[in-house]
């Protein structure tokens, strides 16, 4: 909420830069599949970064709101933005133009996830609404149904067979891409889900939510493997390390800690250095 964008070394924990540019709270962030971009999202606009230089590359403007969610398509040559009216735009991250764009009237796009093949998007909206389409298919996005409450995080399995969704229901689903059916429902009682990621093998789940803890899960099974404890505001953010050996966790403490990610240990706590402002997002 300072506007900025922070780079770290996982390393040692160093802040290596932080890249300004940006006019109002930044409130989603992406690495390319090759790590030498990165976008970020803020108000009406998403900024594409040379990650190694800070360089601002492009500002890619056409958003009429707040740009709540970002991401790259696998190969890396697009970035998608949903913002808050409800559109999903498509852009070319090697001239910043707009390739094409979504609209849905009166739904706020709060979570976007890309299929590593490129071939599947998926987005979440304030309501209860999951959307999933094919991004080469001209037909309208299919509609998945079983989420009580709003749907905050999205995460497709390595092998693109399953989709992974987390909601203000405490419950996490996991669906199946290719039919859209229900296969497994988390329950996390009383917890508003607010991050989800797989792991690079498939086998685990991680969660983030408004108690302040991390969850790992048997994808699998449905067993809840481990509690991590240790964050003292709401997990909005997890992710773990292309070896599985790390998970990376962002919280409303202003704090980005790492954890081994088979034993839930503690390894570093990266810490930012202003307080965060109350919220002016819509």
């Amino acid at each position: 909420m300072d506007h900025t964008v922070k780079l770290w070394e996982v390393e040692t924990g160093r802040e290596l830069r932080a890249l300004s540019g940006h006019a109002d709270d930044v409130l989603a962030v992406a690495f390319s599949p090759d790590g030498r971009r990165l976008a970020s999202a803020s108000q009406s606009v998403v900024k594409l970064w040379d990650a190694a230089t800070g360089r601002e590359l492009h500002s890619l403007s056409g958003h009429a709101g707040w740009v709540w969610s970002v991401a790259f398509s696998p190969e890396g040559r697009q970035v998608v933005s949903g913002d808050a009216q409800g559109t999903v735009k498509f852009c070319d991250t090697s001239t910043g133009r707009e390739q094409r764009s979504f609209s849905w009237p009166q739904v706020k796009v709060h979570a976007l996830a890309s299929a590593e093949d490129g071939r599947w998007l998926a987005a979440g909206s304030w309501g209860a609404t999951v959307k999933l389409w094919e991004v080469t298919d001209s037909a309208e996005p299919r509609g998945l149904s079983g989420h009580q409450a709003l749907v905050t995080a999205f995460a497709f399995s390595p092998d693109r067979r399953w989709l992974a969704t987390g909601g203000w229901d405490a419950t996490i689903k996991l669906w199946d891409v290719d039919s859209g059916s229900e296969l497994r429902t988390f329950r996390d009682p009383q917890v508003r889900v607010l991050a989800v990621a797989f792991s690079p093998d498939g086998r685990w789940l991680a969660s983030g939510g408004d108690d302040n803890r991390i969850k790992i899960w048997d994808v699998s099974t449905g067993r809840l493997l481990r509690v991590i404890g240790g964050h003292t505001g709401q997990v909005w953010a997890v992710a773990f390390s292309p070896d599985g050996r790390w998970l990376a966790s962002g919280s409303m403490d202003r704090t980005v800690r790492l954890w081994e990610a088979a034993t839930g240990r503690a390894v570093r706590t990266f810490e930012t250095s202003k307080k965060a402002a109350p919220s002016k997002q819509d």
